[in-house]
């Protein structure tokens, strides 16, 4: 994805984990309107967005995993990640 591409480039010394990563993402996203990902999405090829998709449920998986195997409430780590994007 030529977006994620370029962020990591101008980002790349300066992203050194996952929660680096996070905040660059929610820092550039947080002016981003729906009509602003929906152009980003539309730019992209069918395989791109297979894998977007692809990774945004596995990752709503992982975090049900998790909180059915440590009793944690998913409901804040939604609220966490909202957080970050308003």
């Amino acid at each position: 994805m030529k977006f994620a591409e370029e962020l990591y480039r101008l980002y790349e010394n300066d992203i050194q984990g996952n929660e680096d990563a996070l905040l660059v993402v929610s820092a550039i996203l947080e002016d981003y309107e729906r009509s602003d990902i929906l152009a980003e999405i539309k730019g992209m090829s069918d395989d791109e967005v297979m894998e977007m998709f692809m990774l945004y449920i596995y990752e709503k998986l992982r975090l049900y995993i998790a909180d059915s195997d440590s009793g944690r409430d998913i409901a804040f780590e939604r609220e966490h990640v909202k957080r970050l994007f308003h």
